[in-house]
């Protein structure tokens, strides 16, 4: 039997609607179900999970001669996952898989059984301490605190036993004495990077020291957002560039220059190449 949260093989599957026939679904169906694009897609916004487009898939894959030469680069890895395919339609094929996927949990935690639903979301986030995010594309779910036992409710992952030193959980802490509004400000960066490990949109090369040039080209990014924009406070990347590699920003945050400068420190402790298995809130 495929994998349903990890490969998509619409042969010999049930259709959405004879899943849904009896108004439940079960993780068992969800394993047969074959589902389109499009109705992956009226799943998610059902649900109001994200849509993941063959843009967003583009525009978050690093392109062009260097990457072309990089035999395990992510443009590649994606052309082998789907050989025989232009770019385009590899991009197409990546955001249908990551779609259908994610529908799938969808349907089971909110569809299926008490029983069900609390067992797909513990496997999850079990699951993200032992598989990498690009494996999972849905993985970036925030389970409940009671499912996680004692994990942060922002967390995508348990806190406890990364797998190695130079893989898992990254931890961001507010800075110390922080206001409730500031709290919100780190609660809102840790959500926004989960859903860039989510997505794929991290570097894939793990953890990339801000060396002078990524430094200044983000620097210059977020002094170019935040004169287009209105902030009260400075542009934040989430995450940060040196989780993506880019000076760009995956998503902007207006942040306090006090929790900027603390999210930013805190890479520090992680070594250069680590990899997160997502991002929770520490204390």
């Amino acid at each position: 039997m495929q994998n349903p949260w990890t490969t998509f093989d619409p042969e010999g599957l049930a259709s959405l609607k004879d899943t849904r026939k009896d108004g439940q679904v079960s993780i068992a169906e969800s394993q047969d179900l074959q589902l389109t694009d499009r109705e992956a897609s009226s799943v998610l916004k059902q649900y109001n999970a994200p849509v993941v487009t063959p843009k967003d898939v583009s525009g978050k894959t690093p392109q062009g001669l260097i990457q072309d030469l990089n035999p395990v680069s992510q443009i590649n890895d994606l052309r082998r996952e789907f050989p025989g395919k232009t770019d385009s339609e590899v991009f197409a094929a990546s955001s249908a898989k990551s779609n259908a996927a994610r529908a799938r949990y969808e349907l089971v935690k909110n569809e299926g059984s008490q029983r069900d639903a609390q067992n797909v979301q513990l496997s999850m986030a079990m699951m993200s301490l032992t598989v990498e995010a690009a494996m999972i594309p849905f993985l970036g779910i925030r389970a409940p605190a009671e499912v996680l036992q004692g994990a942060s409710s922002g967390a995508l992952c348990s806190p406890i036993n990364p797998l190695g030193p130079m893989k898992g959980p990254v931890s961001i802490k507010p800075p110390s004495n922080a206001t409730l509004a500031e709290m919100a400000e780190v609660q809102a960066y840790v959500q926004g990077a989960n859903e860039a490990w989510r997505v794929g949109a991290l570097s894939n090369v793990g953890r990339v020291p801000t060396a002078a040039a990524l430094r200044f080209a983000a620097s210059k990014a977020a002094t170019a957002e935040k004169a287009a924009g209105s902030y009260t406070g400075v542009a934040g990347h989430v995450p940060d560039a040196t989780w993506t590699g880019q000076g760009g920003a995956y998503r902007w945050l207006d942040q306090t220059s006090r929790v900027n400068s603390s999210i930013g420190g805190q890479a520090g402790a992680y070594p250069a190449g680590f990899r997160p298995t997502g991002f929770t809130t520490g204390q």
